[in-house]
């Protein structure tokens, strides 16, 4: 495709987003994602570029969740016009969505987050705590004991998981109306309809959204098989920000490669007003970090080690990519 990795020669610049140039933001949950589609659409605005854009919640669009989804309901010629495209999506995306070959160039960022930090994050907002309660005598999951971890993430990995057919992004679309086959009506061979079974389905369904928390970095990069080595490789097609652990750093990579997106540039200081630009920069972080659950610093501290091993053993496939990820980050 017609790619330029940010770690080959000069750092590029997107001076805007263009049919010939699109931007592209492969959303990963709970790395940040929603902070950055707030300033993306802000700057989107400003730049008069909503009706070529297809953003996540954007007023007057519908909103496609999962890539089958967005592929079956947009048309070839309203892709071929997108200049912005945001969403929670995976790499078919940039082949079979906005057509990459057909352009000159396409930009993409992708936002990356440890993947034991992630799962906390993740388990504290979608879980419905039934282990803790009917398991664990409600203990939270950083006192669980190491045989109580292994048991729980058994029932929720990937190639596991059970559906009740209602999964959006994975078996449905609710919110355009479109469901797979989730009444098993004709013969599929797609592995989600095989495990369609409302009573054996694990957490409430917003956790089982887009197949659940296991690899997502992985299967966002590579839909087909999650290869680490293709993920990886994909990856550097891509500017990576690490917002959860570098927050300035973050914005000066953003700030470089994507000087439109307004809310990175640095505030100048104002006269009479010093350290102008860092009190700006704190402000931003600490409302980055006010966005978190409040409880995830205290249960991410009160891990183990052990159960640190088994939760990123239970993510291998994203650990490789978030090691591979850092090394970028720093090259960029």
């Amino acid at each position: 495709g017609p790619w330029a990795s940010p770690l080959d020669g000069r750092p590029w610049v997107q001076e805007l987003p263009s049919v010939r140039e699109p931007f592209v933001f492969l959303w990963d949950e709970k790395c940040g994602g929603s902070s950055f589609m707030t300033w993306l659409k802000f700057s989107v605005r400003k730049l008069g570029k909503l009706h070529s854009s297809l953003m996540y919640t954007t007023p007057g669009h519908p909103v496609a969740i999962g890539t089958p989804f967005l592929l079956k309901t947009i048309s070839a010629e309203r892709a071929r016009g997108l200049e912005v495209i945001a969403g929670q999506f995976d790499w078919r995306l940039m082949h079979e969505g906005i057509g990459c070959q057909s352009r000159e160039m396409a930009r993409c960022l992708l936002l990356v987050r440890h993947p034991v930090d992630r799962f906390i994050s993740y388990y504290l907002e979608r879980s419905d705590r039934r282990f803790e309660r009917e398991v664990t005598g409600n203990r939270s999951i950083e006192l669980w004991t190491d045989a109580e971890l292994r048991r729980y993430l058994s029932s929720v990995a990937r190639e596991k998981m059970w559906y009740t057919g209602e999964e959006t992004g994975t078996l449905c679309n609710k919110e355009n109306l479109l469901c797979v086959d989730r009444l098993r009506t004709r013969t599929s061979h797609m592995p989600e309809l095989r495990r369609v079974r409302p009573s054996a389905a694990k957490e409430r369904l917003y956790f089982r959204y887009l197949n659940g928390p296991q690899n997502r970095l992985a299967w966002i990069l590579d839909p087909e098989r999650g290869d680490p080595r293709l993920a990886i490789w994909r990856m550097r097609r891509c500017v990576v920000g690490l917002q959860a652990e570098d927050f300035e750093g973050y914005r000066r990579v953003l700030g470089w490669h994507f000087p439109w997106i307004h809310e990175v540039r640095t505030p100048q200081e104002a006269p009479g007003r010093p350290g102008g630009a860092g009190a700006g920069a704190s402000s931003a972080a600490d409302a980055v970090r006010a966005r978190v659950n409040p409880q995830s610093g205290g249960v991410r501290s009160g891990l183990s080690r052990s159960a640190r091993a088994l939760i990123a053993r239970f993510n291998w496939r994203d650990m490789q990519i978030y090691r591979a990820a850092k090394r970028q980050f720093r090259r960029q």
